[in-house]
């Protein structure tokens, strides 16, 4: 027997004993989207979220169905996540950088003002980040007509996306990969 081939059949064994558990569903979730199994991630993250509202489980859906260029629905669970954890900035920055990626420039600038706008519970690096890149967002945007703009935005997603800067490394999310009962 094939390592591939046992793995999938402990996989079937452990979902057919655990479908019911909500935190089994996530982290099961989780770990094919960090694997890039995104259809099969979204499809048990849906049968997780028809049992448990929760926050990061809206986060890991957006971010499966930005994979798969669902951006309709990638924006209805950035929202749902921000409903449901309204103090928290990321969802509202991917929000705004989803509106970017697709054109809808006025509501990435409203989002981008929302943004600069909301109180902060507690400072960090990160928080300082986003603003820091809402504030360009809506400077650079400013002074550029739109032919203007959008070369501007061809070569910014034609550079590489590594780099030693601290504060283009904190606005790299990753999934949330394991939850522990609280």
């Amino acid at each position: 027997m094939t390592f591939k081939k046992f793995a999938d059949e402990l996989r079937v064994y452990f979902y057919a004993h655990l479908y019911h558990k909500v935190l089994f569903l996530y982290n099961y979730a989780a770990e094919l989207n960090v694997d890039g199994h995104y259809v099969e991630s979204q499809q048990i993250a849906v049968e997780c979220d028809n049992l448990w509202a929760d926050y990061d489980l809206q986060m890991l859906m957006a971010d499966n169905c930005r994979q798969l260029q669902q951006y309709r629905a990638t924006e209805s669970y950035l929202k749902k996540a921000a409903a449901m954890c309204p103090i928290k900035f990321i969802p509202l920055f991917q929000l705004t950088e989803l509106y970017q990626e697709t054109g809808r420039k006025d509501e990435a600038h409203v989002l981008a003002h929302k943004i600069l706008n909301k109180k902060v519970k507690i400072h960090s690096a990160l928080i300082s980040s986003i603003k820091n890149k809402m504030r360009k967002l809506l400077n650079e945007t400013e002074g550029l007509d739109d032919s203007q703009q959008t070369n501007k935005q061809i070569n910014s997603l034609m550079t590489p996306t590594s780099s030693n800067s601290r504060s283009n490394c904190l606005l790299v999310f990753k999934t949330q990969r394991a939850l522990v009962p609280t």
